[in-house]
């Protein structure tokens, strides 16, 4: 596709808030002659550590084209001075149009101060973003300077989105899974969905073979899942051991036939899928049951190919498990944090610095300690990390899924884990 600035200039600012949403409109100025200068304001990321891994990514790619990469003042205290009085708002709500405003008025600035005549931004191409938002707050931002257009355009159109995917899987992008806003993390936990390609999962309805997945994955995609999980072990209690050949003979063809643009994640504790499924499809997120105890090479493997990674608390294997659930005078609770402050330095010696905390319900635990574990989740943010449930369908939910997704976000999580995408949507929903 060919586009034309609305000024007809060669040359435009573009507002760029992440690699995954920039890769295609990039790529689509360049081949239309039009020479962009990346302007990377992006207050809002939080912490500060997530800022730097995506402005990374975003000069990485720039300079394939030898393109100038823009790094405006990080103020993140002056952004949250500018959404003050929003913080629980709604994702698409009042407090993103502040937002867009904040960082669209600087970019109007600097184009102002630097010779620019048209404006642009990468944020129209997400669809967790209102599309009439960010136009409002470009138009309103551009009109606070002079000699400065606003180029609005629906960058999700003429063949974008999907060349979005393929350029986050060629490139190897970090594809984060929210916009940056801690405010956004608290308001919208994030739903995982989750897929087993094996016979003997202990829910049959997540059941999926090759064939059938492309067409349940757009489904979830659209029932609102941020991200898409497959297995190819089952790991209910008393499941059997599973070759590592047979897994991938699993995971492989259902990889292949994985829709673009889909944030994937890879269920498994070995090293050699995770590079094999990284090969096939690009950068996945990476959820090892084991936390790298099950395969010594795994942390530093998530590391060296720059993924995000899920630890999660388990003892033993799912044939001895169910046995191992005395966890002393100190309970469940105090067990569990000692395991993520030990897995904690095993992931700074592997320099694996991206990483969510799954407190394991379902794992070596009673129904009893799964309940604690739940009334005391928050206190597992004192790492600082995401923190994924997976409540759903575990027996000592007692079928009443919903009522412990709901306590689960409720008590901290960010990421849900679940069998059925559309009643956790309608639960998130329903509380905020």
């Amino acid at each position: 596709m060919l586009v034309t600035a609305p000024d007809g200039s060669p040359e435009v600012l573009l507002h760029c808030c992440c690699a995954p949403c920039s890769g295609a409109i990039i790529e689509c100025l360049v081949g239309s002659g039009i020479r962009p200068c990346i302007f990377f304001s992006n207050s809002n990321i939080f912490p500060r550590d997530e800022y730097e891994l995506r402005k990374r990514e975003i000069i990485r790619y720039a300079a394939q084209f030898g393109l100038e990469v823009v790094d405006d003042d990080y103020d993140h205290a002056a952004w949250n001075g500018c959404i003050k009085g929003r913080e629980n708002d709604p994702e698409r709500g009042p407090r993103c149009l502040e937002c867009f405003k904040f960082r669209l008025l600087r970019a109007a600035r600097y184009a102002s101060a630097h010779g620019f005549t048209c404006v642009t931004t990468t944020l129209a191409s997400s669809r967790w973003k209102d599309l009439e938002q960010v136009d409002e707050a470009g138009k309103w931002a551009c009109a606070q300077v002079d000699g400065v257009t606003w180029w609005g355009r629906n960058w999700r159109k003429g063949g974008l989105q999907p060349r979005r995917g393929e350029i986050i899987r060629e490139q190897g992008f970090y594809n984060q899974t929210f916009c940056g806003c801690e405010w956004s993390r608290r308001v919208r936990c994030r739903i995982m969905g989750a897929l087993n390609l094996t016979p003997d999962s202990f829910v049959a309805s997540s059941r999926v073979d090759a064939s059938d997945l492309p067409g349940r994955v757009l489904r979830m995609v659209d029932e609102g899942a941020d991200i898409i999980d497959l297995g190819a072990v089952s790991t209910r209690p008393g499941a059997p051991e599973v070759s590592l050949e047979q897994e991938w003979e699993r995971l492989s063809p259902a990889l292949k036939a994985m829709p673009a643009g889909i944030t994937v994640s890879v269920d498994t504790t070995r090293s050699e899928i995770i590079r094999r499924a990284v090969d096939t499809v690009g950068a996945v997120i990476v959820n090892d049951i084991s936390a790298g105890l099950d395969d010594p090479s795994m942390l530093q493997t998530a590391a060296s190919l720059g993924l995000q990674y899920v630890a999660m608390h388990k003892r033993g294997t799912p044939q001895t498990m169910d046995s191992l659930t005395d966890y002393g005078p100190g309970g469940v609770v105090q067990a569990s944090k000692e395991y993520f402050r030990e897995f904690s330095r095993r992931a700074l010696d592997a320099g694996l610095g991206d990483w969510i905390l799954d407190p394991g319900f379902g794992f070596a635990k009673t129904d009893a300690q799964n309940v604690e574990l739940l009334e005391r989740l928050r206190e597992f943010k004192e790492f600082g990390r995401p923190v994924l449930a997976g409540v759903a369908d575990k027996r000592f939910t007692g079928g009443d899924t919903e009522r412990y997704n709901a306590l689960a976000a409720l008590g901290g999580a960010d990421i849900l884990r679940v069998h059925d995408v559309a009643a956790a949507r309608r639960t998130i929903d329903s509380l905020t």
